[in-house]
């Protein structure tokens, strides 16, 4: 499943969107357009469907430097993904859609 988020806003660059041709695109689904609830309802349906395949979800969220507020953004959409069925969970600390607003660089750097 593409990345969701709860609560935020999804805000998708046009720059992200790119056709090299008919049949190649560039970084044209880095997120869902749905909120993590939708997507929480579509693995529910996919885990009763499909129970022998593994289902993964992936979610962003705060990375506000506020560790614990963080934390519980990070922990409450977690919470919402394995009551759904999520089988494996990918979080997206460095997507530029969504979050606290910053453009890919929600995860820090340490000095080389």
């Amino acid at each position: 499943m593409k990345t969701s988020f709860d609560n935020v806003p999804i805000h998708i660059p046009g720059e992200y969107m790119v056709k090299f041709t008919d049949r190649t695109f560039a970084n044209c689904d880095n997120v869902s357009g749905h909120s993590l609830d939708r997507v929480c309802k579509e693995i529910g349906k996919l885990v009763k469907q499909y129970p022998d395949r593994m289902t993964m979800a992936s979610t962003g969220g705060p990375v506000t430097g506020k560790d614990d507020s963080d934390r519980k953004g990070w922990l409450s959409n977690t919470k919402k993904l394995e009551g759904a069925g999520a089988m494996a969970i990918e979080y997206s600390l460095s997507c530029p859609q969504g979050g606290d607003g910053t453009e890919g660089t929600s995860c820090p750097r340490t000095p080389s």
